[in-house]
C-alpha cells in the first residue's frame, strides 16, 4: 500500500502562540509553519511555561486576553497589530 499522506497549503493564515522565549525571526517551528499556510503566519510569544499559561490565573488571563482579538476577528489582529 504504502500511502503517505500530504497535507495541501491552505489559503488562511495560522496564530501561533509560543510560550517562553522566543527564537526570533530564527524560530523553526514557525518557519515550518509557514510553508503550509498561504495567509501568513502570526507569532504571539507569551510569558511563562506551557503550564504556568494555563495552570496560573494570571498566565491563563493573558492567554485570553492575546487570543481574544483573534477569535473575534479583528482585522488588526489577523495582520499581528496590537497582539
Amino acid at each position: 500500500m504504502g500511502y503517505r499522506y500530504c497535507p495541501s497549503r491552505i489559503t488562511a493564515g495560522a496564530v501561533l502562540f509560543r510560550a517562553g522565549s522566543s527564537q526570533g525571526a530564527d524560530d523553526p517551528l514557525e518557519a515550518e509553519l509557514r510553508t503550509h499556510v498561504a495567509g501568513g503566519v502570526v507569532r504571539v510569544d507569551l510569558a511563562g511555561n506551557h503550564m504556568s499559561i494555563i495552570l496560573d490565573p494570571e498566565g491563563a488571563a493573558a492567554l485570553a486576553a492575546r487570543l481574544k482579538p483573534f477569535l473575534d476577528g479583528e482585522a488588526g489582529a489577523r495582520k499581528g497589530e496590537g497582539v
